[in-house]
């Protein structure tokens, strides 16, 4: 993947990858984010749209975990953990 300098040591990218799958993780949806023509995608933009996906996920599968797996400077896999645990509303003290 071609990387670019945006300013200082900040690194840019034309193209954002997330690949989110499936519950069981029997398949994979991809999304492609393209920047703008003459943008770039910097490290603050990257967390905003991961930031998205992740509410996209916690609304449409509130019962279920997934983990973000980074596969690259802008590549990443959410990938299915499981079921969330039911929570007891009990916290333990220890002394």
């Amino acid at each position: 993947m071609k990387t670019f300098r945006l300013g200082g040591e900040e690194r840019g990218y034309r193209v954002l990858t997330i690949k989110v799958f499936n519950i069981e993780n029997d398949g994979f949806t991809v999304r492609k984010f393209r920047a703008a023509r003459g943008q770039l995608f910097g490290e603050a933009s990257i967390t905003r749209l991961l930031d998205a996906a992740a509410q996209d996920l916690e609304t449409r599968f509130p019962a279920d975990e997934w983990g973000l797996v980074e596969v690259g400077p802008a590549a990443f896999n959410v990938v299915w953990r499981g079921k969330r645990q039911a929570s007891t509303g009990q916290t333990t003290v220890e002394a």
